[in-house]
């Protein structure tokens, strides 16, 4: 039940992203600022990135039993950390749709954190009821 929540909360995002995006008609270029791109060139460009994320949140948290699975929550915390900070560092002169990125970012990373203490407490939890 868990993963499909996990599944269904990134997909969600992904939706927004893309939704938010391409109605203002902006994509992952510096080549189109002047936004005179259609709505269809900016849903083709924008929906690479946001599938790379989610593909990477699920390869890292792709399991059926979230007892245990405290170890998994940590790397896949520490690789969007890391994704968040190359991508936090790059944002200086960037326009909206990169600052958009790094918030989504920063939601998985506190949805991440939240899912490794609650895998970490209740692999605790059982350990000791053993």
């Amino acid at each position: 039940m868990r993963r499909n929540q996990i599944i269904g909360v990134s997909a969600a995002y992904s939706v927004a992203a893309i939704a938010a995006m391409t109605f203002r008609r902006e994509v992952f270029d510096y080549e189109t600022l002047s936004r005179q791109v259609t709505f269809w060139h900016a849903l083709a460009a924008s929906v690479p990135y946001v599938l790379i994320d989610l593909a990477l949140l699920i390869a890292c948290l792709r399991t059926w039993n979230y007892s245990n699975s405290w170890r998994r929550a940590l790397v896949a915390l520490l690789v969007f950390v890391i994704y968040l900070v190359f991508s936090a560092v790059t944002m200086l002169h960037a326009p909206s749709w990169h600052i958009f990125h790094v918030l989504i970012l920063l939601a998985v990373c506190v949805f991440l954190a939240g899912l490794f203490l609650s895998s970490l407490l209740e692999s605790q939890r059982e350990r000791e009821s053993a």
